[in-house]
């Protein structure tokens, strides 16, 4: 009888280890499905927020360039009053305003370009924005991943080198443990 009460213990110490790795690997579980519904949470945010973004930039788009129409009618109707006022017989004012006509279309043409240019340069630094963003969060990902493994490893360490209560009589060494057999 004396020979079964060690084989007994020995299967319930097994058998307590075996529900404490379960209800730790139950944790672990849980803890990384609510990291991974937080940070999916946090992502759709992200993309809501940059949608909403770029909504608002194409409308703040659409308001200049309606606002831009409307000038461009209203500088066309005096262009056209001036035309129509010039006085014919007169080839000195036919000329002179021939050279406002002509100053103010460069003029116009001046202003569309620089604002094509401040829209290249816009997106230009929109998409840098992004790139910059995603490198921030493949890099915040793969920091987290580090993290987690490290900790998993430590946890199992420390799990492989804490020996079970009342079998520590200095020959019992972990599964896998180094051990010194020179001495």
């Amino acid at each position: 009888m004396d020979e079964l009460t060690p084989i007994a213990a020995a299967q319930q110490l097994r058998l307590i280890n075996d529900a404490r790795s379960a209800r730790g690997q139950e944790r672990i579980d849980r803890e990384t499905e609510t990291n991974t519904r937080a940070y999916k949470a946090q992502h759709l945010q992200k993309l809501i927020a940059a949608e909403t973004q770029r909504y608002q930039a194409a409308r703040d788009q659409q308001r200049t360039d309606f606002d831009a129409s409307l000038s461009e009618r209203a500088r066309f109707r005096d262009d056209q009053r001036l035309r129509d006022s010039i006085d014919n017989a007169n080839p000195f004012s036919i000329a002179r305003h021939d050279d406002e006509l002509t100053k103010r279309i460069n003029q116009r043409n001046d202003e569309r370009q620089m604002i094509a240019d401040r829209e290249a340069n816009l997106q230009e630094l929109l998409h840098e924005r992004d790139v910059r963003l995603e490198k921030r969060g493949a890099e915040a990902r793969k920091i987290e991943t580090r993290q987690q493994i490290d900790l998993r490893l430590a946890e199992d360490r420390i799990r492989l080198f804490q020996a079970p209560e009342g079998l520590n009589d200095g020959n019992h060494w972990p599964r896998g443990g180094i051990v010194d057999v020179s001495g």
